[in-house]
């Protein structure tokens, strides 16, 4: 055979060959689901996530479905959007870092994805929401409530000139506001229609709100008071009193849950929203801080140097099984359950966000971002998580 020929019938092999390897890499995409932060030493799958919606909550936002990290065989499920097939070298490829996975926004160096900042300087943001393609947060030191989108575009001030904002919930129908002087303000999502549904107080006011369908849940110190109030206004009901530094707090349709110390401890409670039926949940906890609760699932922080992220399944007769979802934190701060993983924060000067699965991790979760400025406030859609930290930063990391 000539070297010509030889050339020829190489030439045809390798185009067949390549044809064959473009069709079975593109197959591997038909999986569908999104995958999470996967890379070198990547976590084993997550459990299932029951099928309830989780309730309003300090520091979560509503859950977003998202498909196990892993599928039945161990192989990484990839998202439909990024390339059909992924490229030998991942170590720099945004669209396919570190594997077939999507830096949603970020930078990718060396096969792992990098935060992009959504917004910067925004003093002390309090509060943080993810909803219908936006991100809502307040600013404690800027007076002002604003929103941006998950892309990091259409930054806009909502509220302005309001006193200290603590912390605030988003909804369909608006925002509800606590502020530093004890006012509870409510107005549309693009900030028409501002009004006080409760009065102010005074200042120098701490607390945390809630909602759960027409009623808007919120705790105040110095008065030490949990309290309920209809978001379309009129007369505040306390629904528990003498509380010591109440903190967190969540809501469903026939519960309100916070934490506070008893007894020169701390605890997490529980109420009816018609003030009966008061409960201690949970005593014995250090400096219990943010609650989540998803379905009946309830999570928060005991914030200390060495704290752990605490889980309590509710169970229908009234009973509480407890456990430790991580342990030995760096003050850990706010928690949040997507349906599939746990996230939290940890609010030291060179804090994190941190994750594992639902059924828990001990002292060993996968770190998503380190070095941070005292990250503090976080929420979740079904592809990233969004962080406020203490220097005004808003980020977003790609699970």
């Amino acid at each position: 055979m000539s070297s010509r020929a030889r050339a020829r019938k190489a030439a045809s092999f390798a185009l067949f060959f390549g044809a064959a390897c473009v069709a079975a890499c593109t197959l591997t995409t038909s999986f569908d689901g999104l995958q999470g932060g996967l890379g070198p030493g990547a976590a084993t799958a997550d459990a299932r996530a029951s099928d309830d919606a989780p309730s309003s909550t300090d520091g979560a936002s509503p859950r977003d479905a998202r498909a196990d990290a892993l599928g039945d065989t161990g192989a990484p499920i990839v998202d439909a959007s990024i390339d059909a097939a992924c490229p030998s070298d991942t170590t720099g490829d945004p669209r396919n870092c570190g594997a077939c996975h999507d830096c949603v926004g970020g930078a990718c160096i060396g096969s792992v994805c990098q935060p992009s900042v959504l917004a910067s300087s925004q003093g002390v943001p309090r509060g943080l929401s993810v909803f219908n393609g936006n991100v809502y947060w307040a600013s404690n030191t800027q007076g002002t409530v604003m929103r941006v989108g998950t892309d990091g575009t259409g930054l806009t001030p909502l509220l302005s000139g309001q006193n200290a904002p603590l912390d605030i919930a988003v909804r369909a129908d608006g925002i509800v506001l606590l502020t530093g002087d004890g006012a509870v303000t409510t107005a549309s999502l693009d900030g028409a229609g501002a009004r006080a549904i409760v009065a102010a107080t005074g200042s120098g006011v701490t607390g945390r709100i809630a909602t759960s369908g027409a009623s808007v849940y919120f705790t105040r110190s110095p008065e030490r008071v949990l309290s309920r109030v209809a978001q379309d206004g009129g007369a505040a009901t306390a629904l528990a009193t003498a509380q010591t530094n109440p903190f967190g707090l969540a809501a469903s349709a026939t519960r309100v849950f916070w934490s506070a110390d008893i007894d020169g401890g701390g605890a997490v409670q529980a109420i009816d929203p018609d003030g009966t039926n008061a409960t201690v949940l949970v005593s014995g906890q250090v400096t219990p801080r943010t609650l989540a609760l998803f379905g009946s699932t309830l999570y928060w922080v005991n914030s200390t140097a060495s704290g752990n992220v605490m889980r309590a399944v509710l169970q229908a007769d009234g009973g509480v099984q407890t456990s430790a979802v991580a342990t030995a934190q760096s003050t850990p701060w706010a928690v949040v359950d997507d349906g599939t993983s746990i996230y939290w924060t940890t609010a030291v000067s060179a804090g994190g966000v941190y994750t594992c699965p639902r059924t828990g991790c001990g002292g060993a979760p996968r770190t998503l971002l380190s070095g941070l400025a005292t990250p503090t406030y976080l929420a979740t859609d079904s592809r990233a998580v969004y962080v406020a930290t203490n220097s005004g930063t808003i980020l977003k990391i790609a699970k």
